[in-house]
């Protein structure tokens, strides 16, 4: 009997050890609904540009060429040895209300300065497609 009181008292002290003393994980209630994108800016010698800002043009098709523009948005790229990096989604919302992601025909089009758009457009691969995991809201 002593024994099934000490078991009991035990168990008890280590719930109530664990409910205070070991920290708590709560899950993101969201993802961020931003892409990160690295590019290289060269001249038409193949050349890095200058360090410098260029403005750019993002632009999300759903079509190799032509196609229907999803989504665009411009930003203020500095260059380092003609390296950028960008957020995507960082100017203009980016998500399931902008673009349905649960597609493999995305294609991302970047235009700089006056230029015209580069070819060929890029095709977004698989972590953009997190975004279509978003939907499932913690099923």
């Amino acid at each position: 009997m002593k024994t099934k009181l000490t078991i009991k008292i035990f168990f008890l002290g280590s719930i109530i050890f664990l409910t205070l003393f070991v920290p708590t994980t709560h899950a993101a209630s969201g993802i961020n609904k931003q892409i990160n994108f690295q590019g290289k800016l060269v001249d038409s010698n193949g050349l890095n540009v200058s360090d410098s800002t260029y403005s750019v043009v993002f632009t999300l098709y759903d079509a190799a060429s032509g196609g229907n523009t999803l989504w665009t948005e411009t930003q203020n790229v500095t260059t380092s040895g003609g390296i950028f990096q960008v957020a995507l989604g960082s100017t203009t919302t980016l998500g399931l209300s902008a673009v349905n992601f649960n597609s493999n025909t995305i294609y991302l089009g970047i235009k700089v300065g006056s230029d015209a758009e580069m070819t060929p457009r890029i095709q977004f691969a698989a972590v953009p497609y997190a975004f279509n995991a978003d939907k499932l809201d913690g099923v």
